[in-house]
Order: structure tokens, then C-alpha cells, then sequence
């Protein structure tokens, strides 16, 4: 048995990088890349980015070293108040150069208490009067799922997701191709028929027996 190790997070032991890990870092960079872009005319600004891996901090560190983050915060180096007021006082000397922009990047794990609402508080206050600042973070309001339905291409929010989703068993409580399975009795010749309104459950393959009838044979 051989295993191919395939995770976004790059947490797999026995291997330095896992499948799906580098398009993962190639997200991450286009989104901080088009964000900087998008602020290319205004000054005196910093983005916090909130980035998925779990604890693993791979992905917020390679994503911030080629995005030119000037900090990351990620769970294998803890930190406390003290370094974040350390970035802080970065940021503001860093206003009063030519570059008058700021990338912050948090893995989404890295701390408990130091989540990303608290560090966007603590920077909006300390960086009062200073610099101004914006949060792209995976939470309720701006998660979604881009999925297909019957050939069109549409945003769902996670959080209405939840209704119709089982939890567990890990699968959708409505699935489409469950209205498929009759197709599988008529190419196996059974006697019955295919209606597309059908719930598509599965149902018992039961046999028809004829009914016995008085025959009487003339002579």
C-alpha cells in the first residue's frame, strides 16, 4: 500500500510538501497581490489576512514571505502583547516612509486569545490617527461555497449550509443522483419505471409473483 499525502496544510509528517499545498500558497499570494493593487492609490493603510492550515503555519508563512508580509503570526512561534506592540510601533515608523502600506497575515490557529478580531481592535486603536486598516477573515458573514446548480454557478453562504447538511455521516441530506438509482433497475430489466419526481430512496427489490387462476383445458 502506498500513500500520497494531500493536504492544503502541508502538515503531513514524512514529506515536505503535500499535494494541494502549493496551489494553496499560489491563492494566497494572487489575493494579497490584487488586494495591494486595489490599494495602490491610497496611503497609510494595513490588511490583515486571516489564512486557513490549521495550526500549521506553513501556508501564512511562505504566503507572507512572497506576498512581502510584514508579519505573520502563526502557532509553532508563540507570541504575546509585547510582540504585537512591537508590530505596532513597526507599522507606524513604516507610515512615515515612501511605502505608506501595511500586510499582516495570521494563521488562522496561531492563538486562542490573540484572534484575529482582537488584533484588528488592538491595531485600530494603537494606529488611531496613524493609519487606517481592513480585515479579510473566514468568518459567517464572509465564507461561502461557489457550487453548481443545474448548470449555473452560484454563491452560497456556509452558514445556511448547515441545514442541509449531515454532520454525521458527512454527507448532503438531499443528493441529486439519488434519482439515478432507478435507471439501474431498468437496464437490469426489472419491471418497473422512471419517474424523475421519484425521491430516489432505495427500495427493496421485491418479486411479483402471478396470480393463481382456475384454467380449465378443453378436450
Amino acid at each position: 500500500m502506498c500513500m500520497l499525502p494531500a493536504t492544503i496544510s502541508n502538515n503531513v509528517p514524512g514529506t515536505d510538501l503535500s499535494i494541494g499545498a502549493d496551489t494553496s500558497i499560489n491563492a494566497i499570494v494572487e489575493t494579497c497581490d490584487r488586494i495591494k493593487q486595489s490599494a495602490s492609490g491610497t496611503k497609510r493603510r494595513v490588511f490583515i489576512i486571516e489564512t486557513m492550515g490549521g495550526y500549521c503555519g506553513y501556508l501564512a508563512t511562505v504566503g507572507g514571505l512572497a506576498a512581502g508580509a510584514d508579519t505573520v503570526y502563526i502557532y509553532e512561534e508563540p507570541f504575546d502583547i509585547r510582540d504585537l506592540q512591537a508590530n505596532v510601533e513597526h507599522l507606524t515608523q513604516k507610515m512615515k516612509t515612501s511605502i505608506q502600506r501595511g500586510l499582516v497575515l495570521r494563521n488562522e490557529s496561531c492563538n486562542e486569545n490573540f484572534t484575529t478580531d482582537f488584533i484588528y481592535q488592538l491595531y485600530s486603536e494603537e494606529g488611531r490617527g496613524v493609519f487606517d486598516w481592513r480585515v479579510f477573515a473566514n468568518s459567517e458573514d464572509t465564507a461561502c461555497l461557489l457550487g453548481m446548480r443545474r448548470r449555473a454557478l452560484v454563491f452560497q453562504p456556509v452558514s445556511q449550509l448547515r441545514d442541509e447538511t449531515d454532520f454525521v455521516h458527512r454527507i448532503p441530506k438531499e443528493q441529486w443522483w439519488l434519482k439515478l438509482r432507478p435507471l439501474m433497475k431498468i437496464l437490469a430489466k426489472y419491471k418497473t419505471s422512471y419517474d424523475v419526481s421519484d425521491s430516489g430512496q432505495l427500495e427493496h427489490v421485491t418479486r411479483i409473483r402471478p396470480k393463481e387462476t382456475n384454467t380449465s383445458s378443453a378436450i
